[in-house]
């Protein structure tokens, strides 16, 4: 219709990194990194009526910058332990600090369990995004014009069973459960009940209000002849967030 979006995106991304191997059970890597996307998007929507919506900034500047370090600890095959921690400034956000933790255990053979959580950070494209919305007739309203800074903690864990038998040694079962929590994040209310009119679609930053996904996985995988694979995943989400 008489949407028009067009954007070009040009990125840069640079890593150094140190590492050393103290031993076989002790390893660490130390690094420096950053980030840079210049976004050139020309934007025009005309409401019913004929008014045009305020369009995006012509060019929008994302970057930022940081340090980590990461350690590594081996024992034997049977237990292993990654610890990292970022700091990164965000032109937009300011500093911020993102650990992660992952865990791998073997009590026996045949049975492998993992564990791991950590932050994530992102800026959000809300049109791009949810590219859907330009194929509605609804109003925007509210921040999707803009960047918002993402935040979500992430943790969960895996058990994976290996079986003796198939024609080869990769008979397994596995069961994931992993649960991703939003201290903030980019909402697209298309039923937004507030002030605004009902036919619009409101974005808006959760900023502290319940945003999770909980997820629940099970795999099994079997080669019955050889060169002949049967895979069956079961897969199950639980996904939920508090609106305005």
């Amino acid at each position: 219709g008489a949407t028009k979006y067009l954007a070009g995106q040009h990125s840069a991304f640079l890593n150094v990194l140190y590492q050393n191997e103290i031993n076989e059970s002790h390893k660490f890597t130390a690094g420096l990194s950053s980030t840079y996307d210049r976004f050139n998007e020309d934007f025009l929507r005309v409401l019913n009526g004929g008014s045009a919506a305020p369009s995006l900034p012509s060019v929008t500047d994302l970057l930022n910058a940081g340090v980590f370090g990461e350690y590594t600890f081996h024992y034997e095959e049977k237990f292993s332990a990654i610890a990292g921690i970022r700091g990164d400034w965000y032109n937009r956000s300011g500093f911020k600090f993102s650990p992660r933790l992952t865990l791998k255990y073997s009590p026996v053979d045949e049975i492998v369990i993992r564990a791991n959580g950590g932050r994530g950070l992102r800026y959000s494209m809300p049109l791009v995004d949810n590219i859907g919305v330009l194929s509605t007739s609804k109003e925007y309203v509210g921040a999707y014009n803009t960047h918002a800074l993402e935040d979500a903690w992430t943790f969960g864990g895996n058990i994976t069973h290996y079986m003796p038998f198939g024609a080869s040694s990769n008979t397994y079962l596995s069961f994931d459960y992993f649960r991703t929590q939003f201290a903030n994040q980019m909402i697209v209310d298309y039923e937004y009940a507030g002030k605004a009119a009902p036919t619009s679609i409101h974005f808006y930053e959760s900023a502290g209000k319940r945003s999770f996904t909980d997820n629940y996985q099970v795999d099994f995988s079997v080669e019955p002849v050889e060169r002949f694979t049967v895979t069956a995943t079961f897969r199950y989400t639980n996904a939920k967030v508090e609106l305005e």
